[in-house]
């Protein structure tokens, strides 16, 4: 579950840095406001990390880029 979250934060990244380290992840998505409305636990104004983690593989890794960069609910 680990990875799917570096994964989920890498891709929030993509569109702003390229290539991104994990251990940049944290402070990336602090960085571009991701944690405004995500949190890595609990639910703010869209779904927590691990929620998301919980529902995705890493196969959906792709998806999960191209529907942050463009954004979106659902």
């Amino acid at each position: 579950m680990k990875a799917i979250y570096v994964s989920l934060l890498a891709a929030a990244g993509v569109m702003f840095a390229g290539a991104v380290q994990a251990e940049d992840a944290d402070a990336l998505a602090k960085s571009k406001g991701c944690l405004n409305c995500h949190d890595i636990d609990k639910k703010k104004v869209g779904p927590s990390y691990k929620d998301v983690a919980k529902k995705y593989t890493a196969k959906d890794e792709a998806m999960l880029a191209e529907k942050i960069i463009k954004g979106g609910k659902g």
